[in-house]
């Protein structure tokens, strides 16, 4: 028997006795008499038994019937219950919402904008790791992950939030027993700190108007996949670095490092939104999204990140 034919014939026979007829079934239904009258006809041959006496004037239940009747209803229930929770899903976001960022990115980005996309949807539950390993988002069950730098071309989809801004820096007092910096190349004489993420080794190509393109290549012993350890590496004076200006806004404004070349700009990148779902994108996942585009141009910790 087919099992998926059979299901719709036992909804189509509890349609017939609520609405007390062919016809009433037939208009709820969307299907012609004929055809209501088939499925439940059929439904009683592959049941070997009669389910409704029928007259030109009446319709009433038999014994085996009325045996049979609350599991069809129940049929239709659950069927009824499985497109309402989608239909509200669709309506409303709602469900589990997996979230993956960098360390650095996660505190100074992410972290201040999770509490006002909570309150403005208090069915979606928040599940938030912060690492500094690119995870397959598929196999880990991730929703979004917040990545910044250049993205590898990949079967994700991928939604620009802004841009990365990067910064070339060292402590004032690595810089008094270094040599003069005073243009891109001039990175070549000193120590390097490199920062993984941007690639391995690093190969900046600065960039200012008037001047050829400079793609420098330093060099160091010292290298993490941590903007907060690169940060404290810059402060204790092992050398200079370069890493996205967010990690080291404060420490510029303070004076404790430099921005080593404020007139050349970086290849950037930026800060994405990445997710796995390229058909039927859950809500929650929208509606996050959405969210991060549209606080960009006012949150405090970006307007930070962003200052020079």
């Amino acid at each position: 028997m087919d099992n998926l034919g059979a299901l719709k014939r036992l909804a189509v026979f509890a349609a017939v006795v609520d609405a007390q007829g062919f016809s009433a079934a037939a208009r709820r239904l969307g299907m012609t008499r004929s055809a209501v009258s088939r499925q439940v006809s059929q439904l009683e041959e592959e049941l070997g038994t009669r389910l409704l006496h029928r007259t030109t004037r009446s319709l009433s239940l038999t014994d085996d019937g009325a045996l049979i009747l609350a599991d069809c209803r129940a049929v239709c229930e659950t069927s009824e219950r499985v497109f309402a929770v989608l239909r509200a899903r669709r309506s409303e976001p709602s469900g589990t919402l997996r979230i993956t960022a960098p360390l650095g990115l996660g505190e100074a980005f992410l972290a201040p904008l999770l509490g006002g996309f909570a309150s403005a949807h208090p069915q979606v539950s928040l599940h938030v790791t912060l690492s500094d390993e690119v995870v397959d988002l598929v196999a880990a069950g991730i929703d979004v992950a917040i990545r910044g730098g250049a993205l590898q071309d990949s079967a994700l989809r991928v939604r620009r939030i802004g841009p990365l801004d990067l910064v070339v820096a060292a402590s004032p007092s690595y810089l008094a027993s270094s040599p003069p910096l005073k243009e891109p190349a001039d990175l070549t004489a000193h120590t390097w700190v490199t920062y993984t993420p941007l690639g391995v080794p690093n190969r900046p190509t600065f960039r200012r108007p008037g001047h050829e393109p400079i793609t420098v290549r330093p060099t160091g012993r010292l290298q993490t996949n941590n903007g907060g350890v690169l940060r404290h590496l810059l402060l204790s004076g092992q050398g200079a670095g370069l890493l996205p200006r967010f990690y080291v806004a404060r420490d510029l404004a303070a004076g404790a490092l430099v921005d080593l070349l404020p007139a050349w700009t970086l290849a950037t990148g930026g800060i994405y939104a990445v997710h796995p779902h390229v058909r039927h994108v859950p809500l929650r996942v929208q509606a996050f999204i959405e969210h991060l585009v549209g606080a960009w141009p006012t949150a405090e910790p970006i307007q930070e990140m962003l200052s020079r």
